[in-house]
């Protein structure tokens, strides 16, 4: 018996659905995702680092890959560690003068560097790219400006916060801070695109930026900072990390703050905070 004419165009239709199944998933078209995760700004229109709270900053230029990256280095000599500074998926190192300044009036060193395709360095960012970046500017720290692993505080913003527990799974350091940050890049994401639920576990990259799942295992001191007003990542997300990860973890609840505002909300807050934690470390 022939079979109805529409079977085949129903077997068309299917195949089609399969490949693009395939083709839209978030390890196969991490391409097509980039656009949605990063928003960099190329260059920056000054010669040299901000003057900050008297402090020159020193341009660094170093090697990540085949690329060159740029960074800002602020040596404190009040300090006895440095911050490694991985910033957000917006904008470039300049954006982060504000939040430069907080951490060097809470007496610590800053090394903020700009991902590939942020700022003056070259590339174009991906997840496994940025990864690889915060890896390069931690080796910079240890190999090029002498810093001891147990003088490193990693610190992430954002989308940061994931590069940042990526280095520490794979880095020795003293302590980690996360500010604003989410449980995994998955969970974010489906916030945002409902359709990638239909992905499982294994059709993510394998740079999938999960931080519960690096701090459901035993880490250096961390310090969860968030906002209550937070609409980019919730505030749920802060609660499943502070309930979920392990000790040792200590927190900073931001009323009024949202993503982005600490200095104009809670400067001298967020200053009190990391010097105490510092100081407990």
């Amino acid at each position: 018996m022939n079979l109805p004419s529409f079977t085949n165009t129903t077997y068309f239709y299917f195949f089609c659905t399969v490949v693009l199944y395939f083709l839209f998933s978030p390890l196969i078209g991490s391409n097509l995702y980039n656009f949605f995760l990063f928003y960099p700004i190329k260059g920056i229109n000054v010669n040299d680092p901000p003057t900050i709270l008297g402090l020159n900053g020193q341009n660094i230029n170093f090697k990540s890959g085949n690329e060159n990256l740029n960074a800002w280095y602020y040596k404190n000599p009040k300090a006895n560690y440095v911050i490694l500074l991985s910033h957000g998926n917006g904008g470039n190192i300049l954006y982060r003068v504000a939040l430069i300044e907080m951490l060097l009036e809470s007496n610590l060193s800053v090394f903020a560097y700009d991902y590939q395709g942020y700022g003056n360095s070259s590339g174009t960012p991906s997840l496994a790219a940025v990864c690889a970046n915060g890896i390069s500017a931690y080796d910079y720290l240890v190999n090029d400006l002498n810093y001891s692993s147990d003088k490193i505080i990693l610190y992430g913003e954002s989308l940061g916060t994931g590069v940042s527990t990526y280095i520490a799974k794979h880095k020795q350091y003293k302590a980690i801070i996360l500010q604003s940050g989410f449980c995994a890049l998955r969970k974010r994401a489906m916030e945002t695109l409902p359709f990638l639920i239909m992905y499982p576990d294994f059709m993510w990259p394998e740079y999938s930026l999960n931080n519960l799942k690096i701090l459901q295992k035993p880490h250096q001191p961390l310090l969860l900072i968030h906002g209550k007003l937070d609409d980019v990542v919730g505030f749920k997300h802060f609660e499943e990390l502070n309930e979920k990860a392990v000790p040792p973890i200590d927190t900073l609840i931001l009323e009024r703050t949202n993503h982005t505002n600490i200095y104009e909300t809670a400067r001298q807050d967020f200053i009190n905070k990391i010097t105490k934690f510092i100081k407990s470390i």
